[in-house]
């Protein structure tokens, strides 16, 4: 039988400290990847449509610089692409869910 139940004594899952520990991973093998292929951050941003400021933040683990979760995943899946980087491992345990708190209700 399946307990889809959260118990009372298991601690709430920090979604924005799960992320930046994947973000901090994942910027140090952005940046060495591009500076490894001698690529510029102008070329790149061009190429892409991304803003410079938004592949600084990424290759920096800058994650109040950054978009909505769900954004920054594309962002990150988007450049780690042009990278060739293996997009969907990289970012595998990256978490798009919010923090309770950080919900909104409409």
């Amino acid at each position: 039988m399946m307990n889809f139940i959260k118990k009372d004594n298991e601690p709430p899952v920090d979604y924005n400290q799960k992320r930046q520990e994947e973000l901090d991973k994942i910027s140090v093998l952005l940046k060495q990847k591009r500076e490894s292929n001698n690529l510029d951050i102008e070329l790149i941003s061009s190429q892409l449509h991304i803003t410079m400021n938004m592949l600084r933040a990424m290759e920096s683990a800058d994650l109040k610089a950054l978009p909505e979760p769900v954004f920054t995943r594309e962002l990150l899946k988007k450049y780690s692409s042009f990278l060739s980087l293996n997009s969907e491992e990289l970012l595998d345990n990256f978490p798009i869910e919010q923090n309770a708190s950080a919900k909104t209700n409409y």
